[in-house]
């Protein structure tokens, strides 16, 4: 059962690579030879050095520093990277930040705000017209709660970025230190969202040569 899970771990990690890869052509993103002999020379530092280092990838991986550096700590770094480009770049998200423009310009041209979310929002709140009911400062991520609490009641926000995706925010009432607001939420793809979605739609061959 073992070995059969460490085959099934392994097949999974070659399949990751090889679509993570593929991304990375697509998405302009590359590891030069400088940032990984920095970073791996950083990981051999923290890890005891080069001795300590070499006696545990040997006893454990059976593989030579070089060899780790090349074959899995290469594509480590690659995947870290493809994974901050994910979240920081806008141009991965050119689809959603297109749909959520087209909502907004329907909420702007004066469309009812609770019908366009239960249209459109990708949110939980969604079916009550993306009403998020009262909060007070504290409560949402830092974007969102910046954007709603500068709105007057009845005011809609411009596109608001979080780590969810672009928000369009009303706020229909405001009472003390609180505010009641509803939102339209048009979903971001996260890095390892859009890795199990990969894994899931990608045609894939895998060639088992058996050991004797």
């Amino acid at each position: 059962k073992i070995l059969e899970q460490s085959r099934q771990d392994t097949m999974n990690s070659l399949v990751e690579d090889s679509l993570v890869s593929a991304q990375a052509v697509q998405l302009k993103v590359t590891v030069s030879d400088k940032e990984l002999t920095d970073q791996f020379n950083q990981l051999v530092k923290s890890n005891g050095g080069e001795t300590s280092f070499a006696s545990v990838l040997k006893q454990y991986y059976g593989l030579t520093p070089s060899e780790f550096k090349e074959e899995i700590y290469k594509s480590r770094l690659l995947r870290q990277k493809v994974a901050e480009k994910f979240s920081s770049d806008e141009s991965v998200n050119t689809e959603a930040k297109k749909k959520a423009e087209e909502v907004l310009v329907k909420v702007k041209a004066g469309e009812d705000f609770a019908t366009l979310a239960k249209q459109y929002s990708q949110d939980t709140t969604a079916s009550a017209g993306g009403d998020l009911g009262f909060f007070s400062k504290g409560k949402m991520v830092p974007e969102f709660e910046t954007a709603a609490f500068a709105l007057k009641a009845g005011e809609v926000s411009g596109l608001v970025k979080t780590v969810y995706g672009y928000h369009i925010i009303k706020v229909t009432e405001i009472k003390g230190e609180e505010i009641k607001a509803s939102h339209v939420l048009i979903k971001t793809k996260d890095f390892n969202t859009w890795l199990e979605d990969a894994k899931k739609t990608s045609k894939k061959t895998i060639y088992i040569k058996d050991a004797k």
